[in-house]
């Protein structure tokens, strides 16, 4: 049954459901789930993911040797062949410890030379212009923008994990198939105040984490119009202003957004904060949108995430870490929150959007405008989330 229309430009509607009252609103929206989340990397090769390319002559990273990675003073030829021994191989467990000193590498970089990591050193990216200076930075694929600052592609834009046609690339497989499958939803709601939702100067984003699980269809794709609870945890919860010109949604301002990371998808719960951010959304004909999110994200909330991991990742993405450590400092470009240097790295993400139902948390009204929610009452201990700096004990543990 249908009983109230909402309109996000000429192609999109929405009906919603009698079940749940619709909250107040003289205006009009539009709520998404993002069915598919991943880093905004312009694929510049034919075929493949390690082949070369016009973003990568050399293609990606090779696959590091495990025996020179764990060649050191204090460790003989015979004690390296026990610690990779297929039957009972203990890389994961000493992997890291590979340190002048015995440092662990993932919790010291630093502490080894730079391996050197292959960079992309193409002209074309995705993204936004951060530092408004158009005669700085990439131009997009199309032609259309020109200054856009993506250092984080340009940093690891040849990493086996991230590089690959879009919705294909090694790393992107495997996180979206943890989220499509219920580790997480990604909510986007998009409201305005003008009569004309594909013209209207005044619009409001609104991004936030819902732990309801989405529905696919009989093929695994994601199945529209089902109705998401909206989590009230702060760390995924953030607006941005803009406005609507032709049915394309361009934010007006740079805010911090604070999204769920898709990179730790299965790890942990992390927050993907995005200084200066901006967004760009793009209605489909089939009803669906699709969005890029930009912004400059703390370096270290990149190295921790994947260093949480050490050796696993190590083998699965075929990286040497610390070399992922040094492109993170050598491609820094923003020193954000009073930081002396630069400890933030332009970036940006895509996100394939499916229309949703959104109620509010307490599961009482249906959202049908942007803003955001205090957050719920404390969570009992043995329900609160591990912090960061426990898990990187642990890792230095291993």
């Amino acid at each position: 049954m249908k009983t109230h229309l909402v309109a996000f430009g000429a192609l999109l509607a929405l009906a919603a459901p009698l079940s749940i009252p619709a909250a107040a609103h003289a205006g009009w929206s539009k709520a998404y789930v993002a069915e598919w989340f991943e880093p905004a990397f312009y694929y510049g090769a034919k075929t493949g993911i390690i082949e070369p390319g016009a973003d990568c002559p050399a293609g990606t990273n090779k696959e590091p040797d495990w025996f020179d990675l764990l060649k050191t003073s204090y460790r003989t030829d015979e004690e390296i062949k026990v610690i990779l021994d297929p039957e009972k191989s203990q890389k994961n467990r000493v992997g890291g410890i590979r340190g002048p000193n015995k440092e662990n590498v993932y919790i010291q970089p630093w502490s080894v030379p730079d391996p050197g990591m292959p960079e992309m050193t193409g002209s074309l990216a995705y993204g936004f212009d951060l530092d408004n200076n158009p005669a700085t930075g990439f131009s997009s694929p199309d032609g259309k923008y020109k200054g856009i600052d993506n250092a984080y592609y340009k940093a690891a834009g040849c990493w086996k994990a991230w590089r690959g046609p879009a919705r294909n690339a090694h790393h992107a497989l495997y996180v979206n198939d943890g989220m499509r499958d219920g580790v997480m939803s990604v909510m986007v709601i998009i409201s305005g105040d003008g009569s004309d939702p594909a013209n209207d100067p005044n619009v409001t984003v609104g991004f936030y984490l819902s732990k309801d699980k989405m529905v696919k269809d009989a093929n695994g794709g994601i199945t529209k119009d089902f109705t998401f609870k909206i989590d009230s945890d702060q760390r995924f919860q953030s607006l941005i202003k803009g406005k609507t010109v032709n049915g394309v949604l361009e934010s007006t301002e740079q805010a911090d957004l604070k999204l769920r990371d898709v990179e730790t998808a299965g790890f942990f719960p992390a927050q993907l904060l995005l200084y200066n951010g901006k967004v760009r959304i793009e209605p489909q004909a089939d009803g669906k949108a699709f969005a890029t999110v930009g912004g400059y994200r703390p370096i270290n909330d990149y190295w921790t995430g994947w260093a949480a991991s050490g050796t696993i990742h190590e083998s699965t993405t075929h990286v040497n870490l610390p070399a992922y450590w040094y492109a993170l400092q050598r491609n820094a470009d923003l020193a954000a929150a009073g930081a002396e240097r630069k400890n933030a790295i332009s970036t940006a993400y895509h996100m394939y959007l499916t229309p949703a139902f959104l109620i509010a948390p307490d599961a009482k009204s249906q959202v049908t405008t942007a803003k955001l929610y205090p957050p719920a009452p404390p969570a009992t201990a043995e329900a609160a989330p591990r912090p960061r700096a426990e898990l990187n004990a642990g890792q230095a543990a291993r």
